[in-house]
């Protein structure tokens, strides 16, 4: 501790410290002007609806189901891409229904299943069309304040052999975001 609040002093008489004061970045502001999202960003959503309108430019107020295709999404991209709000595991155990979500050290994974039950999945093991827009629930280390955060584009690339376990694998980084008017224009 003595060492750290003596790099602090010697940064101040140097005139290169910046006192961290606020670790909250308002996603509204941040993405006013992007036009994707991206795992840089590092930037938290407190709710599923606001992920989903800030990636789609709707107005929806909430959600309650973790993966889906917003109707909003259909006119760009059809039934081609779902979004998916997982909540990741916390110490090795699921927090949501049983549902154990993980995802890798360097980010590339998502492995699923459900500590419960032994839960089927009805879709074929690697299914080319289970493409997964992915913002993963978890709390930053610093603040402990539970968000959203985009963690990629996920394609489910394999199923265990009785269909309980699921990997997917990142294939994007980036994600585009669309702006749609609230009101229709008129000319």
């Amino acid at each position: 501790m003595r060492r750290i609040r003596a790099e602090i002093e010697r940064r101040r008489q140097a005139n290169e410290f910046t006192p961290w004061t606020e670790a909250y970045v308002d996603y509204k502001e941040f993405y006013k002007t992007r036009d994707a999202v991206s795992v840089a960003d590092d930037v938290g959503f407190p709710r599923i609806a606001d992920a989903v309108n800030t990636l789609c430019g709707s107005e929806y107020k909430r959600f309650q189901e973790s993966w889906f295709v917003p109707s909003v999404m259909r006119q760009w991209y059809g039934d081609r891409y779902r979004v998916w709000f997982p909540k990741l595991a916390i110490g090795g155990k699921a927090v949501a229904n049983g549902w154990n979500n993980r995802l890798s050290d360097d980010g590339t994974y998502i492995y699923e299943y459900n500590e419960d039950a032994d839960l089927v999945d009805p879709v074929g093991d690697g299914d080319p069309n289970d493409i997964r827009i992915t913002f993963a629930k978890s709390a930053d280390p610093v603040t402990r304040i539970q968000a959203y955060r985009f963690v990629g584009v996920f394609r489910r690339i394999s199923n265990s052999e009785d269909g309980t376990r699921k990997r997917y694998q990142r294939i994007e980084t980036v994600f585009p975001i669309h702006r749609t008017p609230c009101l229709p224009i008129h000319r």
